[in-house]
């Protein structure tokens, strides 16, 4: 991987953000038309929300470190695999739904504490009010 190279998950994607410098853009049009941008742009803002809120919740009481900690356990524990390459795995962000079909215990041992609670029930809530997958951008 190269130096000034990040990757990681948006959405349902794995994607590999680098440093460019002028002579990347013609090579980023080329691979990225147009059309291929807008429908990340829009399917990463409908992702962020979910994951946004979520992320949130597990903020209370920590810090960073500790957010992103608990954040990468919902998605391994919870989310979909996207991929596994050499020694790296990723996971997309649970889903509403699959958010809503833990149970508050499961999240308790894996060390989310009092914040279990308003992950099981935000995630009850949300599913019902956003009704099943098949209306939501989550899939």
């Amino acid at each position: 991987m190269p130096d000034k190279q990040w990757i990681g998950v948006i959405g349902r994607n794995v994607v590999a953000l680098r440093d460019c410098d002028a002579t990347d853009s013609v090579l980023y049009k080329l691979v990225h038309p147009k059309e291929v941008t807008d429908l990340i742009d829009a399917r990463v803002r409908d992702y962020f929300r979910t994951e946004c809120l979520f992320s949130f919740i597990c903020s209370s009481n920590n810090n960073i470190a500790r957010i992103q900690q608990l954040v990468d356990k919902l998605r391994v524990n919870y989310g979909d695999k996207l991929a596994a390459i050499d020694d790296m795995t990723w996971f997309a962000f649970p889903t509403v739904d699959q958010l809503a079909s833990i149970d508050e215990s499961q999240l308790r041992e894996l060390g989310f504490g009092y914040r279990a609670q308003y992950i099981v029930k935000s995630a009850a809530i949300l599913s019902v009010r956003i009704g099943p997958p098949s209306t939501t951008h989550e899939g």
